[in-house]
C-alpha cells in the first residue's frame, strides 16, 4: 500500500541528520497527507497522527518556524515555536472534528 511506504519513508527520514528546512517539509507532508487519508483507514491514520505529533515537537526543539500546509476543507494550520501549546491543540481538535478517537495522543 503507497501509504504504508510513504509513512516508512518518513519515519526513516524522522530519524536522520535533520535541518530545519528538511523538518518542515516534513510536517507539511505529513499532514497533508493525514487530510488526506482521514477517515479512509483508521489504523493508518493512527500511525501517522502519531509520527506528525513527533515531528511537529522535533520542529519546537529546533526552534523551526512551519507554515502547514492547507487541508483539503481549506483550514490551515500554523506551527509557531512561541504559540506551540495552543497549535498542538489546534491539531487535536482538527482530529477530533474528523471524528477519529484521539485518546491515544497525549
Amino acid at each position: 500500500m503507497i501509504i504504508n511506504y510513504i509513512t516508512d519513508q518518513l519515519n526513516e527520514l524522522f530519524y536522520q541528520e535533520s535541518n530545519q528546512y528538511n523538518i518542515a517539509n516534513w510536517a507539511q507532508s505529513l499532514l497533508l497527507l493525514v487530510s488526506c487519508v482521514i477517515p479512509c483507514d483508521y489504523h493508518v491514520s493512527k500511525e501517522l497522527l502519531n509520527l506528525a505529533l513527533k515531528i511537529v515537537e522535533k520542529a519546537e526543539d529546533n526552534n523551526c518556524i512551519i507554515e502547514m500546509c492547507q487541508f483539503k476543507d481549506g483550514e490551515k494550520i500554523n506551527i509557531y515555536r512561541e504559540d506551540y501549546s495552543k497549535e498542538k491543540e489546534m491539531i487535536k481538535s482538527w482530529i477530533r472534528e474528523k471524528s477519529l478517537d484521539i485518546s491515544y495522543i497525549n
